[in-house]
Order: structure tokens, then sequence, then C-alpha cells
């Protein structure tokens, strides 16, 4: 009975040593996993994003020059303007006319060719939609993977939870019965 006893009692006290070295090597695993899991994902979502900031910092630029793009266009038109307005019956004001309405044309194409490429910007904001929605499906399969490797890591994490709750059961029954042992001891007289 007494070696049963030392044996348990050399059990109680290597038990938190072993438990302890438990966690820490299921913590370490669980954290690797997690990292291995997280890190294509979040490539994938910086990816993502980063094109989007791509694509809306093309979009300023193209935007910031339409209001020049614009004013270029009015221009444009008023030169058109003072030249129908100077039109005589002379040849060569028709001669400065066509000259002239050419330069202006030019210049409203010129305006034009610009504003396509903004038009192709906006064209690129389209795909922003499409590409949150990817980083949403990305995000969603990284929660997906982690709930994975976390419910994996939850069986292990019960088991050691489960032999802690049975180690401290029996710390405290032990000394339980120690306590009412010589408690005994002390109320009948004898030495404890």
């Amino acid at each position: 009975m007494r070696r049963l006893l030392g044996g348990v009692l050399i059990l109680v006290v290597l038990m938190p040593l072993v438990l302890s070295a438990a966690l820490v090597g299921m913590g370490r695993a669980a954290i690797a996993e997690a990292r291995a899991v997280t890190d294509d994902h979040l490539a994938v979502i910086n990816q993502q994003l980063t094109d989007i900031d791509a694509a809306l910092a093309a979009a300023d630029a193209a935007f910031a020059g339409v209001p020049e793009a614009m004013d270029s266009v009015r221009a444009a038109l008023d030169d058109m303007r003072v030249f129908v307005a100077d039109l005589t019956a002379d040849i060569p004001v028709w001669l400065a006319f066509i000259t002239g309405f050419q330069g202006a044309i030019a210049d409203i194409l010129g305006v034009l060719d610009d504003l396509t490429g903004v038009v192709d910007s906006v064209t690129t904001l389209q795909a922003i939609p499409g590409q949150l929605n990817d980083v949403l499906v990305e995000l969603q399969a990284l929660v997906d993977d982690l709930e994975t490797t976390g419910s994996s890591r939850l069986a292990d994490l019960l088991n050691v939870a489960a032999l802690l709750g049975v180690w401290l059961a029996g710390i405290y029954l032990a000394l339980v019965w120690k306590w009412l042992c010589q408690g005994w001891q002390m109320l009948a007289g004898q030495p404890a």
C-alpha cells in the first residue's frame, strides 16, 4: 500500500510538468499550423488589395486630368465660334477658317483621346467589386481553415484539460483524506 501511495505521490508531483510540456508542445504545433494556414490566404488577400489600390490610383490620376481636358474642349469650341463669326465671303478668310477649324477639331480629338484613357480607368474600376468579392471569399476560406485547425486542436486541449481535472481531483482527495486522518487523530488525542 505504501508503494502504491508513493507512486501516486510521485505521479501527482510530476503531473504538472508533464501537462505543461504537453501544453507547450501543442501550443507550438497549433501556432505553426495556424501560420501555415493563414500565410497563403493572406498573400492572396494582400495581392488583391494591392491590385485594387493600383486601380484606384490609376483612376485617380486619370480623373485628375479631366478638368483640364474639358477646359481644352471648351477653348477649342470657343475658337471655332470665333472663326464662324468672322467668316466672310473672302477666300483667305475661308482658308484661315478651315485651318483654325482643323486645329480646333484636332484639339478636341486629342482631348477625346485623353478622355478615352479616363473611360479605360472607369472600366478598370468596374473590376473592383469582383476583386473585393474575391477578397471576401478568401477571408471566408481563411476562417474556415482556421476553424478546421482549431477544432482538430480542441480535442487535444480537452484531453489535457481532462487530465488536469483528474490531477486536481486527485490532489483534493489526497489532501482531504490526509486532513481528515490528521483531524481524527487530533480529536482522538493521538499524535498526528
